[in-house]
């Protein structure tokens, strides 16, 4: 995997979000399923963790999983999947 650049990403260069309000989606083992909330999806920006591995930037979601109550929960968008 390329090294992720800790330099701050200017909105063009982002890609762009694989999920959006009310998508349906699972975690990754498809254990858990949810809803993508209204509240925006958030930029992180790349940086290098305590181990110095670099983690790029992503986006993030809040989530609404199934059985909640309406909490929801910031995930990064390799954590979750779209559910099918």
């Amino acid at each position: 995997m390329p090294e992720a650049d800790p330099s701050p990403t200017s909105a063009a260069e982002r890609p762009k979000p694989l999920f959006q309000a009310g998508d349906r989606i699972s975690n990754n083992s498809a254990g858990r399923h949810g809803v993508i909330a209204t509240e925006p999806c958030q930029w992180v920006e790349p940086v290098q963790l305590p181990s110095g591995e670099n983690r790029p930037g992503h986006w993030t979601y809040a989530v609404a999983w199934d059985g909640q109550r309406g909490l929801t929960i910031r995930y990064a968008e390799d954590l979750l999947r779209p559910w099918e």
